[in-house]
């Protein structure tokens, strides 16, 4: 499966933006002075946008679910949701979204966003030459 480069790079600018709104020990959590922290799984199904959040925000991992926008009937778990978004295995997602704490995934995310950038970059640049004058063409 091949991950989601764009959103993943959205959710690591999201949480070094804000880390108060970052808590890898929940999908979606409302603390008690009623500010939403979200782990890399929620971030993600709150930026790519098309889903609305079903249930209690504090429930646990099994009950966090997500309804799609364009077909209202259609309700899942948000941890599959987010596994597909983000381009994950089963493994990968059962590590990085439901074990690791904070930092191992603040950690993967940003090591995965510079590891895919530069892998685009290197299929880019096969392309790229550079003329006499050394610009590129």
């Amino acid at each position: 499966m091949q991950h989601n480069l764009p959103l993943m790079r959205a959710i690591s600018e999201q949480i070094h933006r804000d880390r108060r709104g970052f808590n890898q020990s929940y999908i979606r959590h409302r603390t008690h002075d009623g500010h939403i922290e979200m782990n890399i799984a929620g971030w993600a199904i709150q930026l790519a946008g098309g889903y609305q959040w079903i249930g209690d925000d504090c429930a646990t991992y099994g009950q966090i679910r997500v309804m799609e926008l364009a077909a209202p009937n259609r309700v899942r778990f948000a941890d599959a949701v987010a596994t597909e978004l983000l381009g994950l295995t089963q493994e990968e997602a059962s590590f990085i979204l439901m074990a690791a704490d904070d930092k191992i995934a603040r950690g993967w995310l940003d090591d995965e966003v510079s590891r895919l950038t530069n892998i685009a970059f290197e299929q880019i640049s096969t392309y790229l030459t550079l003329d006499k004058k050394g610009h590129l063409s």
